[in-house]
């Protein structure tokens, strides 16, 4: 069975994406999967006849495993991701039961000064990190997305994902396409305007999940300190993502 999927992480837009991918897999016809950490993502996919996998915590080593078609990745500037976590892990990421540890996290955010908590979030999300260091950038079947460029340009960069997926057609070809007309409907259905509640991008709620909708906020946020910490750690990484150019960056 073809094999279609997307790939994300935590903190770079996945609520968004796959509010998007449920429309988008309503409209074409496709059995849609949500992975939860799965030990085999493979027997996951066959046992429920998954025809478009989401899976949010992607890793490479379980992907590859897969049979898979065609598929995009999802990845946003480690910096952010650490000014997103905090904000989100203060006050607005639901407590699941499957991630009881929140409510531990949560606790300890409590006690310390957003500085202390930036810090915090550097350790506490450096799995993520992990994953994305050891992540193959160039697979030939895997396109390849920066989350900046999805939020500020989404249609354009979703008919690109559309395209590369073989799920885009001019006109209704068969029951596994959609038209750009569509695409653009489903986006207007979910833009940040309608899930924040009719703020727009760069209108900053902390208290809401889609708390600002914007890139480069760290910058608002970290400290020198906070620079020198995360440059020491994860510098090389920021360079891999094409992030940074080289280590020449920051205050």
């Amino acid at each position: 069975m073809p094999l279609l999927a997307y790939f994300g992480h935590h903190k770079c837009a996945s609520s968004w994406i796959n509010q998007i991918l449920m429309k988008v897999c309503e409209k074409t016809d496709l059995k849609q999967g949500f992975a939860n950490s799965e030990k085999d993502l493979k027997d996951f996919v066959n046992i429920n006849n998954i025809e478009f996998l989401s899976d949010i915590n992607a890793i490479y080593s379980s992907v590859v495993q897969l049979d898979l078609t065609r598929a995009f990745h999802v990845i946003r500037d480690p910096h952010d991701i650490v000014v997103s976590a905090y904000f989100s892990h203060f006050y607005s990421h639901p407590v699941f039961e499957d991630w009881p540890e929140l409510v531990d996290i949560r606790k300890k955010l409590y006690s310390i000064s957003k500085e202390e908590g930036l810090f915090f979030e550097m350790e506490e999300n450096s799995w993520i990190f992990e994953i994305l260091d050891e992540w193959n950038y160039t697979h030939p079947d895997i396109l390849e997305i920066k989350m900046e460029s999805l939020t500020q340009q989404p249609y354009e960069i979703f008919l690109t994902i559309l395209k590369f997926l073989d799920l885009l057609a001019e006109n209704h070809e068969d029951s596994h396409t959609m038209t750009p007309p569509e695409l653009k409907r489903i986006l207007d259905e979910v833009s940040f305007s309608k899930l924040s509640g009719g703020r727009k991008r760069g209108e900053e709620n902390s208290d809401h999940h889609y708390r600002k909708g914007v890139s480069g906020d760290w910058r608002n946020h970290f400290k020198k300190e906070h620079e020198i910490a995360f440059k020491k750690k994860y510098g090389r990484l920021l360079i891999t993502l094409g992030y940074e150019k080289d280590d020449n960056w920051g205050s």
